[in-house]
Formats: C-alpha cells, structure tokens, sequence
C-alpha cells in the first residue's frame, strides 16, 4: 500500500452505480470515510457498442457512459468513475482485453482493489495481479443467484470468485459458505448510518397523510422489484390478511424489471386500491416510521440493508428463512420459513403491530446501540476498512474458514 502522504486510492469494481443495496452500503462507507487517508475509484460495465464507439474515437469509454445515480456525488467525494464493456454471454476475450486496457493505462494508481462483481473476479482479478495490485479483495454480497441459465451460469461463475483473491470479505455467513466454502473470510457487514434512521413520529404522520394512510395498519417492504425480494409472495400474504381486517394497506417502496408485473398482480388478487407503490426513493427513512410492520420474503439474500435499516427505526420485522441469521442483531425480527403458508405469515405479521410511538421510539433507541456494538454501524465499520485500507492490518470478525 502506499507510503506516502497522498490518500490511498480503492478501486471498487461494480457492474453500475446506480441505487441499489450494494451501491448504496459502498456510498455510506464513502461519505463517512477519512478522505484524506482512503478515497474510492470506481471501474463499473457499460454498453459494449459504446465502449467500440469510445475506443475508436480515441475518446475515454467514461465520457460515452450513461450518468448514473451516484455519479455525480462520487465525484463531488474525490472519486473516479472508469468504464470497460459490459461482458457479452459465452466470450469473455473483449472484456478481458479491456480490462488490461484499462490497467495499463492506470499502472501505479490504486493501492487496493475492492472486487463487488464475483461473476468476472477471476478475470479483472488476475490482470489486477499482473499489474502489481496487491491487496486484492473478495467482497460477496450476495448468497443466491436468479432463476434460469444465466443463474446458473452466474452460480457457476462464482466459484471461482475468490481464487485470484489475497483476502475474502463476506456480508453475511450465507454469503461466505455460498462463495467461498470454507475458505476463511472476513465479515464486513452491510453497515448503515443507524441514526439516519431512527423513529421519528413526524415523518410517519406527514407520510401517512401524503399517501393516504391515515388511521391504518400499513404492512411495509421497501427492496428492488426482482426475483430476489419475492414480491409476489407478499401481495398473497397481504391479500390473506386484508380478506378479514378492513383497516390495513400495504406500502411497496422501490423500483426494478418487475414493477409491472407485480402491479398488474395486485389488480388480480384484487387487493389494488389497498397497495401504495412509491416508486424508488432516496428517503427510505421517512417511510419505516410510516409503517407497522416490515414484511420481507426473500428467496435469497446476502445481508439485506433494509433489515439493518429497520431494526434502526424499531420497527418490527418479518423476515424469510433463507436470510442470514446474523441479520437479526435485535429481538424485533422474527423468521419463518416460505415453506409456511400465507396464512401463517399473515397472523404472524398482525400480531408483531405495535403502534404505540411511545414505545416505538425507545425500542428505536435500544436497538440503534445493539446495531453499533455489533458493527452494523457505517461509522464504526469506515473506521476499521481505514485501517485495513492505508495498512493497518484487520480487525474484523471471521465468517467462515
């Protein structure tokens, strides 16, 4: 790592920068980061005919890149947004030589690199080696895959992820066994900034009022609209429970590929006038404190941040089986199994309602003091990555090995 008085620079390999969970959790740990000692780069994929396009007008691929989500903040931090073609299925050889394109262009400039893309680890990875970057780290983020080939194919990929690595960071034990096996890894948790999003009564009250919520129970979920978050089995628990209690309504907060489809689902259910979608935000705070209830049926995840977020707000939550159990840092969340019936998980989600503000407000502050003592806090966590970052050594837990 470097030596000198500059700040150490970590390139953060990402497919985009757009708002996502791991975008999002990368950008907390950026904006409560020393910069004077640890800035963030990052190498993200682009469309392959303009990355043709760049190289041909001997114009950087950056400069053809469509502007993304956190853009313009990254830069307004200190850091550089670099761009090679998205990897087009079956040939690997155009990306592979822009990515060496990439670090011949840039040899000496990062002292770390910081690999979120476990499909095509292995390559960046072992150029980044070739280039003399060293350490090179193994973040997964992620325990499952989508449905289809291209899950399996990705699965497939990933097994390979951390090979080229010198060191492995996990967000979750699931996420660890499922990349890694049992080769030692480090837990780097999907930290947030706990205090963002404590209970505050005013944002529930002006929430409620704009979305018409207003003297209801509102079941809550707030995720991207894909194969993941299982949104269709929630509007089926939900149709359950709104079938006998006329008071209740359910508030889908996010954006993604199934948007529609869910949407035109709750029309079918019949259950449409009762469901509130509030497309993506960049508020998520305001709406935990409008809700009751955190319902979240996920097929798979690696460390979902809305958990971490809500625990923060006190709110309680529902959450799948197949989610890590180190997600559950406080006594609101509970499990069940998507084994379970609709109707289980929609009696279980009713009696975890509490609506007393009072009450809410003090689980909000007991669970936020859990959440930093456990690492779950972005503050405590940037100041351990900075230290590992600039040479320090590391001082995480383990996860695996």
């Amino acid at each position: 790592m470097s030596t000198t008085d500059r700040p150490v620079r970590v390139l953060n390999v990402l497919g985009g920068t757009d708002l996502g969970g791991a975008e999002s959790r990368i950008m907390d740990l950026l904006r409560h980061m020393d910069r004077d000692s640890v800035v963030f780069d990052f190498l993200v994929h682009m469309d392959p005919v303009e990355y043709r396009k760049a190289v041909s007008s001997g114009v950087s691929p950056e400069s053809l890149r469509k502007e993304q989500h956190f853009d313009r903040e990254i830069r307004d931090l200190g850091g550089r947004i670099f761009a090679v073609p998205r990897p087009e299925p079956g040939d690997y050889s155009f990306y592979s030589k822009a990515v060496k394109r990439f670090f011949e262009e840039h040899k000496g400039e990062f002292s770390v690199l910081e690999g979120h893309m476990t499909s095509t680890a292995p390559v960046y990875m072992k150029i980044a080696a070739e280039y003399g970057i060293h350490p090179i780290v193994c973040h997964v983020r992620s325990a499952g895959t989508g449905k289809g080939f291209k899950g399996f194919l990705r699965k497939l990929l990933r097994r390979n992820a951390g090979k080229r690595a010198d060191i492995l960071f996990s967000c979750s034990e699931k996420a660890a066994k499922a990349v890694f096996g049992n080769r030692k890894s480090y837990f780097v948790p999907n930290a947030v900034e706990t205090g963002k999003f404590v209970f505050d009564s005013k944002n529930r009250a002006d929430v409620r009022s704009e979305y018409g919520l207003s003297g209801c129970r509102v079941i809550g979920h707030i995720g991207r609209f894909s194969y993941p978050k299982n949104h269709t089995f929630l509007l089926k628990v939900f149709a359950d429970i709104a079938a006998s209690q006329k008071d209740v309504r359910l508030l889908l907060v996010g954006d993604g590929e199934l948007f529609p489809e869910v949407r035109k689902e709750a029309e079918s259910l019949g259950i449409g006038d009762l469901v509130v979608f509030t497309g993506s935000r960049s508020d998520p705070e305001r709406f935990y404190s409008a809700m009751d209830v955190l319902v979240f049926p996920s097929r798979y995840e690696g460390m979902p941040g809305t958990v971490i977020e809500a625990q923060a707000n006190g709110l309680p939550c529902l959450i799948s089986d197949t989610i890590s159990g180190d997600t559950a840092v406080c006594e609101t969340v509970k499990t069940l199994s998507l084994g379970a019936d609709v109707s289980s998980w929609g009696k279980q989600a009713l009696s975890m309602m509490d609506g007393e503000e009072g009450h809410r407000e003090t689980v909000s502050a007991g669970n936020t003091e859990k959440l930093k003592e456990a690492l779950y806090d972005v503050e405590a966590l940037s100041e351990r990555l900075k230290v590992f970052y600039t040479g320090g050594g590391i001082d995480l837990p383990l996860t695996g090995g």
